[in-house]
């Protein structure tokens, strides 16, 4: 294979080296990929795994799911910040009337000299609106 030649800086031919082909024989320490004699069930149907990797694919997949209820469980029990625009869309109102009662409402913080609305107490006014209407 000839390695191409592109015009350096200085307008002359410079030469790179060709990049280098890895082919699916070519792994780690020159070992051939395993050979293949089950099949996985599931999304990747048709594609062969060894009992190993079948295994393997059970303990990662068991993993990502308590990963994945652990980061929604802290999330739950987490408050987020708001900008107006998010809590008026939350309120059903314009982020102009939230500004005109930032000294009124219970769900304001101030960070610095910016506001933000906190998600956790706007859900809580919301359900005491709900149950004194009732």
């Amino acid at each position: 294979m000839q390695a191409a030649r592109f015009p350096d800086s200085q307008g002359r031919g410079a030469t790179q080296r060709p990049a280098r082909r890895r082919d699916s024989q070519d792994l780690e320490g020159g070992r051939k990929s395993p050979p293949f004699n089950q099949t996985v069930s599931g999304d990747f149907k048709g594609l062969k795994m060894t009992n190993e990797e079948m295994g393997l694919e059970a303990v990662l997949r068991r993993l990502i799911r308590e990963e994945i209820q652990a980061a929604l469980g802290h999330l739950n029990g987490r408050d987020r910040l708001l900008t107006a625009g998010q809590a008026a869309e939350l309120l059903a109102c314009s982020p102009d009337y939230l500004y005109r009662r930032v000294n009124k409402l219970p769900f304001v913080r101030r960070v610095g000299r910016m506001v933000r609305f906190s998600e956790r107490e706007i859900h809580a006014y919301l359900e005491s609106k709900k149950s004194s209407k009732i």
